[in-house]
């Protein structure tokens, strides 16, 4: 734990999966509703299971206070039955989560391929007197356990993702919109993000991070504003909420080492709720990738899992 739980602050531990089954699943431990940083401690999970046949079933649930807890030497966050625990070993994660919903539950174990990785600070202060820190415990990863959804108990194993995050600001302050991103073919492991902040609080220039492996070996990691992963939107359509959302996405990165392009095609909604003035979607989309670094040269499929953030 990185904040302490003071009002002000904001703290999640983030899990998501893609499960060989087509199922694909979401969850969140918080210590205070994402909106509502000005209040007393409120601690949260989400569980967001889409089933094979992407049925979808949403539960957040809000516990008290004095059932919250977690360690600040390692993962171990408790609320309520709800428990996530985890470390790194040489670099490489190993964390276990379970909760429990009223109508689902997750029992799962996730192993990272691809090491941790630490953009940023690493205090996580991207200008003076505004902490916003991410930290991708399993950049991608292998999970196995078991999900229960319809009564029923159901054996599971596919790929994962685990990530860290604090803040000490309400993010509609200082954020408009961002997409973040996860994506992979039979070889290569992405990380993908574009943050685009308010002006008046982190400038025009959006936030930036890229982090390109092969199997377990990181090729790339940038991270910052101004930095040269571009963006461009195309085919738009109109989604829950009454929001536009682009259909095509293209994310180009060009510097010293080379080049890399996703092209994110043919998106799937698996989630999408309000929050506060704006809406969260997440999607499972078609990948295709290009790779030209430091002498590795390569066209590859796959697929992609992204979200869009809006805030206002």
């Amino acid at each position: 734990m990185r904040t302490g739980g003071a009002p002000g602050t904001l703290e999640f531990w983030y899990f998501d999966t893609v499960m060989d089954d087509g199922s694909t699943a979401g969850f969140n431990f918080f210590t205070r509703p994402p909106t509502e940083l000005a209040g007393p401690l409120k601690p949260r999970v989400s569980i967001n299971i889409a089933r094979p046949d992407q049925r979808r079933t949403r539960e957040v649930i809000d516990y008290r206070a004095d059932e919250f807890s977690a360690s600040r030497e390692h993962c171990d966050v408790r609320i309520g039955p709800n428990h996530a625990s985890g470390t790194l070993v040489d670099g490489f994660g190993r964390y276990e989560i379970n909760l429990t919903g009223k109508e689902t539950a997750a029992n799962l174990v996730f192993r990272g391929d691809v090491p941790a990785w630490r953009p940023g600070p690493r205090d996580g202060e991207l200008k003076p007197g505004i902490v916003f820190a991410w930290l991708p415990f399993i950049p991608y990863g292998s999970v196995e356990g078991t999900l229960t959804y319809d009564g029923a108990v159901h054996q599971v194993r596919g790929t994962g993702y685990h990530d860290h995050n604090w803040m000490n600001v309400n993010m509609t302050k200082i954020v408009a919109h961002w997409y973040w991103g996860r994506a992979y073919t039979q070889k290569y492991r992405l990380v993908f993000v574009q943050v685009f902040g308010r002006p008046d609080a982190l400038g025009r220039a959006p936030i930036s991070a890229l982090l390109v492996a092969r199997d377990s070996s990181i090729l790339l990691g940038d991270f910052g504003q101004g930095n040269p992963l571009t963006l461009r939107e195309a085919d738009f359509a109109t989604g829950p909420g009454d929001r536009s959302y682009p259909k095509a996405l293209d994310f180009d990165w060009a510097g010293a080492q080379g080049r890399v392009h996703l092209a994110l095609r043919e998106p799937k909604f698996i989630e999408w709720f309000p929050v506060g003035a704006g809406w969260y979607y997440r999607w499972k989309s078609e990948l295709e990738l290009t790779v030209d670094l430091n002498g590795t040269h390569a066209v590859d499929r796959g697929i992609a899992i992204y979200e869009r953030l809006l805030l206002h």
